[in-house]
């Protein structure tokens, strides 16, 4: 089975935003403890990740220097777009603005080429990924491919002050679960989209913050042994806000309902990764997309999927 580690960048003016409040990128204590556990927890599992870096962070010269780093121990370097914005509520000026400022200042700061993108909020509809496939980004890893998207953008609205939210754009509940590629404009190259791995059963989400909130250890065990069998791919995210117990402004703690020990967190994410990677190796998803690309199997064979936007 092919195994990706991803983790989502989003920092605590990230979360305050989603409050409705602005926040300093500079100052963000979240971002350097949880980046650096991450790495830490990396280390011990033998897993190469990849990394989706927001833009207007490599403004900042301390998380630069991270970053450099996350480069220097062997992982990737994705994009989450520039701001942070929604961009399946974004013009469409602004939308191609958000996808190549966020290439643009990866390459500038950090020397390397964004392979991959993800839409902040899994909000992607055609354009977007028609804009991502022009600012020449080699896979997509937006597609949250779960029958209850609009459970999960109705709750997001609820529970913050944001006028637009995420898990917007398309008819992804039907996509599959496994690599496949984006048919967009007639005679151009397809868009391979590599989604983030739902349950086999039921379509639900999977990923480690919903995860911790509400699956077990077993179910989860039991869902990526399905997944092995039937699939033979695993696309697994974390977010920052993975690894720490609480953040030091409360109206973030209470938004993402973060009231769990620390210690009996750090055994969680050890029972995840021994989970994960008792299946296989994990490698960044720019390796995987090459080995997809090249792969004439039959779990990973040349599957498209018809975008249906909600424009």
């Amino acid at each position: 089975m092919i195994i990706t580690v991803q983790v989502d960048l989003d920092g605590l003016w990230v979360l305050k935003k989603a409050l409705g409040t602005e926040g300093d990128p500079a100052e963000d204590t979240l971002y350097e403890i949880a980046l650096r556990r991450a790495l830490q927890f990396f280390a011990k599992f033998g897993i190469t990740a990849t990394f989706f870096v927001i833009g207007r962070d490599l403004e900042i010269g301390w998380k630069r220097s991270l970053l450099k780093d996350v480069l220097i121990k062997g992982h990737e370097i994705a994009s989450h777009g520039f701001s942070h914005s929604y961009l399946t509520h974004c013009a469409s000026r602004h939308k191609t603005e958000e996808i190549w400022r966020s290439s643009e200042i990866i390459k500038r700061e950090l020397g390397v080429s964004a392979q991959g993108f993800r839409a902040p909020g899994y909000a992607v509809d055609e354009e977007t990924l028609e804009v991502i496939h022009e600012a020449g980004f080699v896979y997509d890893s937006s597609v949250l491919p779960t029958r209850w998207l609009w459970a999960l953008s109705l709750l997001q609205r609820m529970r913050s002050n944001e006028k637009s939210a995420g898990y917007t754009g398309g008819n992804w509940g039907n996509a599959p679960n496994r690599p496949y590629f984006h048919m967009l404009k007639q005679g151009s190259l397809p868009l391979l989209e590599i989604p983030v791995t739902v349950s086999p059963i039921g379509r639900l989400p999977i990923h480690f913050s919903y995860l911790e909130k509400y699956l077990s250890p077993g179910i989860f065990e039991f869902f990526i042994k399905k997944i092995a069998t039937r699939e033979d791919f695993l696309n697994f995210v974390f977010h920052l806000i993975d690894f720490v117990d609480r953040t030091e402004d409360d109206r973030v703690n209470r938004l993402l309902c973060l009231s769990r020990d620390w210690k009996k967190k750090c055994a969680l994410i050890e029972n995840v990764l021994t989970t994960i990677t008792k299946r296989g190796r994990t490698v960044a998803t720019r390796d995987a997309a090459e080995t997809i690309r090249a792969c004439n199997t039959p779990c990973l064979r040349e599957e498209t999927h018809d975008v249906i936007t909600s424009r």
